[in-house]
């Protein structure tokens, strides 16, 4: 669902994605349960009062949610105070009761004489996807421009003249499953053609393509064929061939439920004295705990480190949130969670941040009689620059940015 919210500028665009049963199904299969309730008992029906769907709902609030969700995305059309089901939606809904939905892309009639093993196309992913999340972290292998063009409207980088710089949002990025940046990604590489209702459709189609059947690029876009090769997701020979693969790990990202995609590796142990066990090698892996940990030992496919004041909050200034760091650490271990207590105590560390605001401000004191400082305070209460005062120092702290007209009135008065 999330790869099109937001991505498309007018309703036609929209219409033209719900005409392919993968594209209606994947949005389906992303939507709360029960909004996909509210849209299976419709489909049959040609509108409803919009007042009468709380029947279908626990509460007026929880069908106002669900009603506003499915708008978001043109599944429900509004008629004045009754709305239907999109009768795009509708239509392909009841096709896919009536029959399997299968890939809609081209596929070769000739056999290929250099088929590759499943393996060589699950290596093309890892090598692919590696040198993306390599760049995040260490700026090398530079990847094309238009892959560039991409992570840099994605938040994950920020250009400063001729160099690249890391962004907190690529911190969280880097922390998310495989699967979500994939999600990111593609979202993206949607919004960056201009035809997206095509694009739209041929990554949902993709998503239910088969492992081991070769894909003719007829159809396709140069660009995207090769964007979704440098990404990794899809295999092929080399730049001039005619047919493609796709690879396991986009399988389902965009048809299935939210849950069955998370595939995670397990690697941590996490003790109860915030001591981390991380049994890796992986360079990868090495560097996104030391993002929020404090590495102590590294020995042959195991490195040792605490969860700490210093490393968590500092984890904080770079953009990373308590939720992120808990979840990354809870869906790594190989206990499948994390003790309560070092979740509490991370929870703690952020909401220290949250109790001290620094701010810059411009002080002023030694006013000569009462009066002045009186009539200071107003005209700084009325202008919006106050901040703080104490009559008894006659002290008063005023806002940077909205400090100005202040003094101006100071300098108006000849008394500062």
């Amino acid at each position: 669902m999330a790869l099109l919210v937001g991505c498309f500028r007018e309703y036609q665009e929209l219409a033209d994605a719900y005409s392919d049963q993968a594209v209606v199904m994947g949005i389906f299969r992303h939507l709360s349960h029960i909004a996909q309730h509210f849209l299976m008992t419709l489909i049959f029906m040609e509108e409803i009062d919009e007042r009468h769907l709380v029947r279908f709902a626990e509460s007026a609030q929880e069908a106002e949610t669900v009603t506003n969700e499915l708008k978001s995305l043109r599944l429900f059309l509004e008629q004045g105070r009754c709305v239907k089901v999109n009768p795009y939606v509708a239509f392909q809904i009841k096709r896919i009761l009536s029959q399997q939905v299968v890939c809609s892309l081209r596929i070769k009639t000739k056999p290929d004489k250099r088929r590759p093993n499943i393996e060589k196309i699950v290596e093309h992913f890892h090598i692919s996807w590696n040198k993306i999340i390599e760049f995040l972290i260490w700026r090398t292998r530079t990847p094309s421009i238009s892959i560039l063009q991409l992570l840099i409207r994605a938040g994950l980088i920020s250009q400063d003249s001729q160099d690249f710089q890391q962004t907190a949002e690529s911190f969280r990025f880097l922390l998310k499953p495989t699967q979500h940046q994939i999600c990111q990604l593609l979202r993206q590489l949607l919004v960056s053609y201009q035809d997206r209702a095509k694009t739209a459709i041929i990554l949902y189609n993709l998503s239910i393509g088969k492992i081991g059947q070769d894909y003719s690029v007829k159809g396709i876009s140069h660009g995207l064929i090769a964007d979704l090769y440098e990404l990794g997701l899809i295999y092929k020979y080399n730049s001039k061939s005619k047919r493609f693969y796709v690879v396991p790990q986009i399988i389902g990202i965009l048809t299935n439920s939210p849950k069955d995609n998370i595939i995670t590796e397990r690697f941590l142990v996490v003790e109860t004295n915030f001591r981390v066990y991380a049994y890796t090698n992986s360079e990868l892996h090495i560097v996104l705990l030391s993002y929020f940990m404090r590495l102590e030992y590294r020995l042959p496919n195991l490195v040792i480190g605490f969860l700490t004041r210093e490393s968590v909050c500092k984890a904080f200034r770079d953009g990373l949130q308590c939720a992120q760091i808990i979840t990354f650490l809870s869906n790594h271990s190989k206990n499948h969670s994390m003790p309560d207590n070092v979740a509490e105590q991370i929870k703690l560390w952020e909401m220290e941040r949250s109790r001290i605001n620094d701010q810059e401000a411009i002080m002023l004191d030694e006013f000569v009689d009462l009066s002045l400082y009186k009539s200071t305070l107003n005209f700084a209460v009325n202008c919006g620059a106050y901040i703080w005062d104490n009559q008894e120092r006659r002290v008063i702290i005023l806002k940077k940015e909205r400090s100005m007209p202040v003094l101006q009135y100071l300098q108006h008065l000849d008394r500062i």
